[in-house]
C-alpha cells in the first residue's frame, strides 16, 4: 500500500507537470486538458498524504511491537472424580435404539410390497 501511494503520487505529479508544460500559454490548448492537469494535481496530493499516513501508521505499529514475555503453560492438575461414575443405576430409562431393529428386518425374495412401502405402512399404523 505504501509503495503504490508513492508511485501513484510520483505518476500523478509527472502527468499534471508534463501538461502544465506542453500545454501552458498555447493557444491550441483546450479547457480539457487544463481540468485533466488540474485533476492529476488533486491525485498527486491526495496519494502524498496517503502515503505519508500510511508511513506514520507503520512506524507507529513498529514501535508497538514490543517483545513480549512467553506465556507459561498453566500446570496440569489431577482431577479428582468421585470412585463411581456409573450412572445408569440412577435412571431406567429405554434404549434410544429399542425395537428399531423390527422395522429392518428382511423381507422374503418374490414379495410384491417393497420395502419402504412396508415401512410406511408399519409407521402408519
Amino acid at each position: 500500500m505504501l509503495v503504490f501511494s508513492g508511485v501513484n503520487a510520483l505518476f500523478a505529479l509527472i502527468a499534471a507537470i508534463s501538461l502544465y508544460a506542453t500545454y501552458l500559454g498555447r493557444p491550441e490548448a483546450k479547457w480539457s486538458v487544463y481540468v485533466a492537469a488540474a485533476f492529476c494535481l488533486v491525485i498527486a496530493v491526495h496519494q502524498t498524504i496517503s502515503f505519508f499516513f500510511n508511513l506514520d501508521l507503520r512506524r507507529k505499529f513498529k514501535l508497538d511491537r514490543a517483545p513480549r514475555r512467553a506465556i507459561e503453560p498453566k500446570p496440569d492438575y489431577a482431577v479428582a472424580f468421585p470412585p463411581s461414575l456409573e450412572t445408569g443405576d440412577l435412571i431406567q430409562a429405554p434404549s434410544v435404539t429399542e425395537t428399531t431393529t423390527q422395522l429392518l428386518e428382511a423381507d422374503p425374495r418374490g414379495r410384491e410390497e417393497s420395502r419402504p412401502q412396508k415401512l410406511r405402512t408399519q409407521i402408519r399404523q
